[in-house]
């Protein structure tokens, strides 16, 4: 079933086309078929308040389900689903806590944790299904696309680039209430952009807006959207050995003076498992050492060159797809990365949630440890978030 633009939206046939799609998933034995008035028409809209209400029942156990309200969305966002939940509430109430189960076309990874969090079942046509029943007992988990299948219910502004990053890092420092104008000039973006930006993220719940001003950013789920976009290695960092391993040379640094400012030495900072684990440790395991040398617009980012670094400091750059590395060096990102930098901990080290992005966005298991950091920034959100009155 295939929809464009120009083409309405038949949500009862995305409704049918649903059921058919979860009675394949449970099988052939099993029943899955509308509630009736006894012998009359199925109860739906606008008799019950839903698109349809259906039950299930197993084969052979003589098992039936109660009411499961059938919501048939071809396309739902995150603030969709803000806008559904109190209807939703309010037919469970009636209906002695019904199940809830919405059907949609695709469901993006924000949209589908939102109604995990609320407790609403979902299925989407492109495979990610959520649905559970405590009687017959039933619990479907199945993972789909992560991705629209046709332009037309794609953000119109993702979260990726430099410009959304950059973005993304004042929502996140700054606590609200502040307006567009604020945000552009903050970040030297064009009020345009932001404006679209901040729209895309409207739609996505990710921020909340009262006429033209910011009341609230849901900073967490901003941070982890823009972590599932990006990817901290396609940014090209220069891999390295450090032969007695990262702590030492981050030692090493300390010792020398890269890390506290000296004169002739670029700017550098520490982000990735080196900071997570200052901040909240985890595993104990530092490597690899992430560093960003020099900055965009940063004056002593020329002041030395990344070979120079290396040759100081018996770093070894590495070549090869198989090699082992321990340390990651990124040089002259985008200097919004150095915005709040910090020294509490012993070296100049990245704000928490560039900390945290880096660690989401990175390999393995640096995703916990950015999950770690996560954590301890909501713990201690008053400690590091500026208020908006600091904001131009």
């Amino acid at each position: 079933m295939v929809a464009t633009r120009s083409e309405p939206v038949d949500e009862h046939a995305l409704v049918d086309e649903g059921l058919s799609r979860l009675r394949s998933i449970l099988g052939e034995q099993w029943s899955v078929e509308p509630l009736r008035y006894g012998d009359a028409k199925p109860m739906s809209r606008p008799d019950f308040g839903a698109d349809l209400v259906i039950s299930v029942s197993a084969p052979h156990r003589g098992s039936t389900s109660g009411p499961i309200l059938i919501e048939g969305k071809w396309s739902l966002t995150p603030a969709g689903v803000r806008t559904l939940l109190p209807r939703l509430a309010l037919m469970q109430s009636l209906t002695g806590d019904a199940t809830a189960l919405v059907i949609s076309r695709w469901l993006s990874s924000q949209t589908r944790a939102l109604l995990d969090e609320n407790g609403i079942g979902y299925l989407d046509l492109t495979g990610n299904v959520s649905f559970r029943l405590d009687r017959p007992g039933v619990v479907i988990r199945l993972q789909g696309s992560d991705r629209a299948p046709s332009p037309e219910l794609r953000p119109s502004r993702s979260l990726r680039g430099e410009k959304a990053g950059a973005l993304v890092r004042a929502l996140v420092d700054h606590a609200p209430p502040f307006r567009a104008t604020q945000l552009a000039e903050m970040t030297g973006l064009s009020l345009p952009y932001v404006s679209r930006l901040l729209e895309t993220m409207t739609q996505e719940a990710l921020i909340e807006r009262h006429g033209r001003t910011i009341r609230h950013v849901d900073w967490p789920r901003l941070l982890r959207a823009r972590a599932s976009v990006v990817q901290l290695v396609s940014a090209g960092p220069v891999l390295a050995v450090a032969p007695q391993g990262p702590a030492a040379l981050l030692n090493r640094l300390l010792r020398r003076g890269h890390i506290q400012g000296e004169p002739r030495s670029p700017l550098l900072a520490v982000t990735g498992p080196a900071l997570a684990e200052r901040v909240s440790p985890l595993t104990g395991d530092i490597s690899p050492l992430i560093l960003y040398l020099g900055g965009r617009g940063v004056p002593s980012a020329s002041h030395l060159g990344i070979d120079d670094f290396m040759a100081e400091n018996a770093v070894i750059p590495v070549t090869g797809s198989g090699a082992t590395t321990n340390v990651w060096i990124f040089k002259d990102p985008p200097s919004y990365v150095f915005k709040g930098l910090r020294t509490d901990y012993g070296f100049p080290a990245v704000a928490l949630s560039q900390c945290a992005l880096d660690c989401l966005s990175g390999p393995g298991r640096m995703q916990s440890q950015g999950e770690a950091v996560l954590d301890a920034m909501i713990r201690t959100e008053t400690q590091w978030r500026r208020p908006a009155a600091e904001l131009p």
